[in-house]
Parts: structure tokens; C-alpha cells; sequence
């Protein structure tokens, strides 16, 4: 101006500049002065909104921050772990990139204006499982027939690091940690039998579920074979016979003759045995009556 302030007339971009004032009096006599102005950005970007150091649940919650950096020229912005994240390059929204495993990562971002002066954000970020495997299908409460019916279930359990099974009494059962087909690993004994199935997952979080498999025997023994010998000849002895088994075992068996009962005797194989000594001349209903340790009653 004329009191010869000199400023810049526009925002001057990084550059040098070669500056020449002239000064002219009233009669046009002219004198110069030159100069050089030189722009420079030294100035690093500034961070409003930085990493934020957060605790993430595995599989279930994702990162989900914006971080925001101001400097007078443009800024871009970069993350060190692109492995694991990912950072919009303008709008500095940052994401995990993959499914996290459980650890701690150390997530730096870095600012960059226009002319590459750069500053960095450092944040925390720890993955943890606490969360233990659902079971979606159980161990389920049952009754199975001594001998006749076996136990067939499988046990679900889900879980984001997945799950492998086990089971409290491996003397009698058995189970797939894999599939979770739970099975009895011997022919059951009648009673009753608490069964208890973890699920485990990959970071050691377990979960339970508990049934009761009951085994009863309601089947009767078999009963085959009458054998009644010399049955027509008065003064003999007459022999009963008769084939009894059951799935347990049998306990007596008794011969009903019109009313008298009579025990039997095991003589070979299943067969069993009476003698009725000289029976009077008449006719005789015979029922043999079969017992098994469970008190099931054939005849």
C-alpha cells in the first residue's frame, strides 16, 4: 500500500517465492528491492479424536471407531495393522478387517497432510472370550429296556470358537467330542445314571447340561419247551421239564401242579427240572411259573 505494508494477498501454498518491490517517486525515478519468502509447514496434524484403548467381545462385537485429525491442509489417514484393520483413508472411520482372535493389538493411526507431515495415534485394543458354548439340544431325560434299547443322543452346543464334548462317567458312556453322539459304552445295568455333558470351547470356556438315563427290566422271562415224562404209567415217577432265560437272569422257577407248587432246578443250558414222586392216577394241570431278579413274572 502506500505506506508500503507488504502482505500476501492469497493463503500462500509451500513454496519459495522471489519478491521485487519497486518504489517510484512523482517524476518516475524508480528504486527495487528484492527478496525471498519462503512457505513452509512444519506444523504436524493435530489429533481431536484418537484411538480409543476398548475391550471387544470375540465374535460379537466388532471395532467400530472415527478417528479425526485437523491440520490446515488436507489430511489422509493410514492404520499400521492392515492384517487385522482397516481405516477409511479420508474419513478416518476404522473396522477390523477380519474376525479378530482373542489377543491384544496395538493399533496405531497415522495422520498425513498435504505436504507429509505426519502424527500418530496409538490405541489398545484387547479381544476376550468370556462368553461360554449354548447348548441347543441337551442331555435329555430317558428310560431305556434292560438289554433291549440302547442309549443314541446327540448333544448341540454352539459357540463362535467351537466346541468339542465330554462326558462324567466314561465307564458307561461315551461320547463323539467332535459330533456329540452320546452313547453307553456297556450293555447298562438296571438303575439310574446322572449324565453330565461339557461342551469346551477354544479359549477353555465350558458349559454343562445334565439327564437322567434310567434302565428298568419290565420284560418277563421267556418260558419254551414243556417236557412232561411218563405221565400216562401209574407208580412212576413223573419228570417235569422246561426251558426259562431272560435278558437279566432267572431267579426259580416253580411248577404249579393242581395247586401244589413245586421247586425246579437248574440241570443244563436253560432247562430246568422237577420229579413229582408217584402221583396218584388223575389228571394234572401243570403252569410253571418263571421269576427273574427283577420280580418280572412269566408263565
Amino acid at each position: 500500500n502506500g505506506a508500503g505494508l507488504l502482505t500476501n494477498n492469497t493463503q500462500l501454498a509451500v513454496g519459495v517465492y522471489n519478491m521485487k518491490v519497486t518504489a517510484t517517486d512523482n517524476n518516475n525515478n524508480q528504486q527495487t528491492s528484492v527478496g525471498v519468502i519462503t512457505v513452509s509447514d512444519t506444523t504436524l496434524p493435530v489429533f481431536t479424536t484418537g484411538v480409543t484403548t476398548q475391550t471387544k467381545e470375540f465374535a460379537a462385537q466388532g471395532v467400530s471407531q472415527t478417528i479425526v485429525a485437523t491440520d490446515a491442509a488436507s489430511i489422509t489417514y493410514s492404520v499400521n495393522d492392515t492384517t487385522n484393520f482397516q481405516i477409511n483413508s479420508g474419513t478416518g472411520a476404522l473396522t477390523n478387517k477380519t474376525q479378530l482372535a482373542v489377543g491384544v493389538y496395538n493399533v496405531q493411526v497415522t495422520a498425513t497432510d498435504g505436504h507429509g507431515v505426519q502424527a500418530n495415534s496409538i490405541g489398545v485394543i484387547t479381544v476376550q472370550d468370556n462368553t461360554p458354548p449354548v447348548f441347543t439340544t441337551g442331555v435329555t431325560n430317558e428310560t431305556k429296556e434292560f438289554a433291549l434299547q440302547n442309549v443314541a443322543q446327540t448333544i448341540v452346543a454352539t459357540d463362535a470358537a467351537g466346541v468339542t464334548y465330554s462326558v462324567n462317567d466314561t465307564a458307561n458312556f461315551v461320547i463323539n467330542s467332535v459330533t456329540g453322539a452320546l452313547t453307553n459304552e456297556t450293555q447298562l445295568a438296571v438303575g439310574t445314571y446322572n449324565v453330565k455333558v461339557t461342551a469346551t470351547d477354544g479359549h477353555e470356556l465350558t458349559n454343562t447340561s445334565t439327564g437322567v438315563i434310567t434302565v428298568s427290566d419290565n420284560t418277563a422271562p421267556s418260558v419254551t419247551n414243556s417236557v412232561i415224562a411218563d405221565s400216562i404209567i401209574y407208580e412212576n415217577n413223573v419228570i417235569l421239564s422246561v426251558d426259562a432265560s431272560d435278558q437279566s437272569s432267572v431267579n426259580k422257577v416253580i411248577a404249579n401242579v393242581s395247586g401244589t407248587l413245586t421247586p425246579m432246578t437248574l440241570s443244563s443250558g436253560n432247562t430246568y427240572t422237577a420229579t413229582l414222586t408217584q402221583p396218584v392216577v388223575g389228571t394234572y394241570n401243570v403252569q410253571y411259573l418263571v421269576n427273574d431278579t427283577y420280580n418280572n413274572v412269566n408263565s
